[in-house]
């Protein structure tokens, strides 16, 4: 396995990980979630996630426009990010952001299952 996509596939866990602790602590009030490393190593760890899948993209060739299972996992990264956003931002009632996380953490296994089996519809292609 090339040591990009072991780059990529070990951000990609990280940011998981970093994810889920974050929205524990959020919805139990942590003070956790205020450190400078719960506020700084997501960004840095999500930055080499990008620039390396960006990095796969070049070398194989492989562009949203041309590849449909590739534009899919990006609109759904963008949606991941915004259900995100609202899962972790202070503010609003405890249940709403956990509602927020759930469907996060939904699509960003949407992303994951769309990414390993190619395609848009994964769990159509998963059992065929």
């Amino acid at each position: 396995m090339p040591i990009l996509l072991k780059v990529h596939l070990a951000t990609i866990l990280f940011s998981f990980i970093g994810f889920v602790l974050r929205g524990i602590w959020r919805l139990q009030g942590s003070m956790l979630l205020e450190t400078r490393f719960a506020r700084v190593l997501p960004h840095v760890n999500d930055s080499v996630l990008f620039f390396s899948g960006l990095g796969m993209v070049v070398l194989t060739h492989q562009y949203p426009w041309q590849q449909p299972w590739l534009a899919t996992k990006l609109l759904a990264l963008l949606l991941y990010i915004f259900l995100g956003a609202k899962a972790l931002r202070a503010g609003g009632s405890r249940a709403t952001r956990a509602v927020y996380w759930v469907l996060a953490l939904l699509v960003f296994a949407y992303i994951v299952l769309v990414a390993r089996y190619h395609h848009p519809l994964p769990l159509v292609v998963a059992w065929t």
